[in-house]
C-alpha cells in the first residue's frame, strides 16, 4: 500500500485494525480507502496483506467543489457495531462548521459511503471547529480539534450532542484514544504551534 494520506486508526472487536487513508485536503481525491488488517498478523510478520474498503462521497459531485462546499476532507474515524464510521473535516470559506458523519461496511469493495447525520461543532474557524480525531468508547463518540474536545452519543439514528470541553492551548492535535478509562491526546510539530507530545487528559468535574 502507498501512504497518500493516512489519517486516523481504529480498531474492531474481532482483532482487526482499520487504517484510514482519506486525507483529502483540496477536497479532490477520487482514491479514498480503508486498510483492513489483522493486528496480530502486523506483530508476527513483516508483511501484511490488507483488505480494501474504497468508497467515496455520493453527495459529491466536483473535484474540488466550490470554495463554500469543501466538506469533503476526513480525519476522523471509528468503529461500532460492525460499521466504521467516518467524519468530514470542513474546510469551506467562508467557514461554516459542517461535518457530515457517513458509515461504512467492513468487508473490502467499493462503497457509496451512506450519510448518517449532519453536526456542527462551532463555526468561528477550521483551527478550532473542525475535527481531527476520533474514538468510541462507553457508547460515546469523542471528537476533537485543535481547541476542543467534544462528545456526542447515538439517538433513533441521529448524533446527538452532550459538551464539549476547551483544551488548554491550540496545538495541532491528531489524535485521541480512550484506554482504561484514562484519555490520551496526541499531537504533531507545527511551526508556529508546540507539538509532537503525548498528552493525558483530565477531564472538568460537572
Amino acid at each position: 500500500s502507498t501512504n497518500v494520506d493516512w489519517e486516523d486508526i481504529t480498531k474492531d472487536d474481532k482483532g482487526n485494525l482499520y487504517i484510514g487513508d482519506f486525507g483529502n485536503n483540496l477536497n479532490q481525491r477520487k482514491d479514498l480507502k480503508i486498510y483492513k488488517v489483522s493486528y496480530l498478523n502486523i506483530l508476527k510478520k513483516s508483511n501484511v496483506k490488507a483488505e480494501i474498503i474504497s468508497f467515496h462521497y455520493p453527495e459529491q459531485k466536483k473535484f474540488p467543489p466550490e470554495e463554500n462546499a469543501l466538506y469533503f476532507d476526513c480525519e476522523s474515524m471509528f468503529y461500532k457495531e460492525n460499521k466504521l464510521y467516518i467524519v468530514t473535516k470542513c474546510r469551506s470559506s467562508p467557514f461554516d462548521g459542517k461535518a457530515f458523519i457517513y458509515s461504512l461496511p467492513i468487508v473490502n469493495g467499493d462503497y457509496d459511503a451512506k450519510l448518517i447525520d449532519q453536526i456542527i461543532p462551532g463555526t468561528k474557524n477550521w483551527l478550532q471547529d473542525s475535527f481531527t480525531a476520533a474514538t468510541f468508547f462507553g457508547e460515546k463518540i469523542y471528537l476533537i480539534s485543535y481547541k476542543h474536545i467534544y462528545i456526542y452519543y447515538f439517538r433513533n439514528n441521529k448524533v446527538v450532542f452532550e459538551k464539549k470541553e476547551e483544551l488548554g492551548k491550540i496545538t495541532q492535535i491528531e489524535s485521541i484514544d480512550i484506554i482504561n478509562n484514562k484519555t490520551y491526546i496526541v499531537d504533531e510539530k507545527f511551526s508556529i504551534l508546540d507539538g509532537r507530545n503525548l498528552y493525558t487528559y483530565k477531564w472538568k468535574k460537572i
